[in-house]
């Protein structure tokens, strides 16, 4: 995975991705908890995850962004629901 901070270094153009990226890849299953993907993310302090099946092939990424977007989606339905009609 080549990341933000990969990329914030002065590289030159032909710099090529297999020379960036991280090869030991942090996976987490699709049926995990979006509660598990953050505590996954912090233990190991990064931003996304690569969603992966039992033989680790990979179905996506979810980033710290994708459960931010949760998290306010969440609270906005909650302030809906709790405001008088």
């Amino acid at each position: 995975m080549v990341t933000s901070w990969d990329l914030v270094d002065s590289l030159p153009p032909d710099t090529k991705v297999s020379q960036m990226m991280t090869e030991d890849i942090i996976t987490i299953g699709p049926q995990a908890s979006l509660v598990a993907a953050a505590e996954k993310m912090m233990v190991n302090y990064v931003h996304h995850l690569a969603v992966a099946d039992d033989r680790l092939k990979i179905l996506g990424i979810i980033s710290s962004f994708d459960l931010l977007g949760e998290i306010i989606s969440d609270q906005e339905k909650d302030l809906r629901h709790s405001q008088p009609a």
